[in-house]
């Protein structure tokens, strides 16, 4: 199986951090974000990552490489990425998703790497990570769910809904849905230009996909969105680092959010 990191973006809201540095290339505890994803394909079995790249793609690509901790890596240019969002950059990638089975993952996000083995070995083919414990700012992915599957996707959701979940920002997708994924994407697009998100175009294939929902089952993870974020997930990060990550600090982040 293989993996693509969405890794685009400016990180606007990470300014003046992300002036001269890609978000996924931000220092935690004198290493960096992105390290922490190549560790969890390793634990994962996964051989082969896609970074699509835009801001600063040589910065990234010097760092990285064709070969970065034993997980062979190619990458796919997104050149409109300060006019574009998540569901272009993956429509880009389309050669490397039609007729692949492929785990997807945000590029802005700090997680324990147990949470993406739960994911590669879950029984479900088509499945996303949530997080039953969060805090509703507006800026979170909701999962609407109903028997394992997922329902309905989105920030905005009606409150007639029932909410399962905060979308973690990783998913696993089978072969055979992989194409259907594509032609979705690119309708998407078409109808609402290139500053969509990937959720809001997943969302309108959910009456003919079946995709199924997992929980971090209280597992530390965390976005990485503003500056102080970097203060919370220096904290989490430390404790990711020695292997054993504390679930007391996350909650402790989680209150203070």
């Amino acid at each position: 199986m293989k993996a693509i990191i969405l890794a685009a973006g400016v990180g606007r809201r990470l300014r003046p951090v992300t002036d001269h540095t890609p978000k996924c290339l931000v220092q935690l505890n004198r290493e960096p974000l992105i390290n922490n994803y190549f560790r969890a394909f390793n634990k994962s079995a996964i051989s082969n990552a896609i970074l699509v790249v835009g801001y600063m793609a040589e910065t990234l690509k010097k760092k990285i490489g064709h070969k970065y901790m034993g997980i062979h890596v190619n990458y796919v240019y997104n050149p409109h990425y300060a006019s574009s969002n998540s569901a272009y950059s993956l429509w880009l990638a389309k050669n490397e998703i039609l007729e692949s089975a492929f785990i997807l993952a945000d590029g802005d996000i700090l997680f324990d790497t147990a949470i993406l083995e739960k994911l590669v070995n879950s029984s479900y083919q088509n499945c996303l990570v949530v997080d039953s414990r969060f805090v509703d700012t507006g800026e979170e992915v909701k999962v609407v769910g109903e028997g394992g599957i997922v329902k309905r996707l989105g920030k905005l959701i009606d409150d007639r809904y029932q909410v399962v979940g905060e979308a973690v920002g990783l998913y696993k997708f089978s072969k055979n849905v992989s194409n259907l994924i594509v032609p979705g994407l690119e309708k998407h697009i078409n109808d609402k230009g290139r500053d969509c998100e990937f959720e809001d175009a997943l969302n309108d294939l959910l009456s003919t996909l079946r995709m199924h929902y997992i929980t971090t089952t209280g597992l530390p993870w965390m976005d990485i969105d503003f500056p102080e974020d970097l203060k919370k997930a220096k904290l989490l990060f430390s404790t990711f680092a020695e292997g054993k990550p504390d679930l007391g600090v996350r909650d402790t982040l989680r209150k203070e959010a």
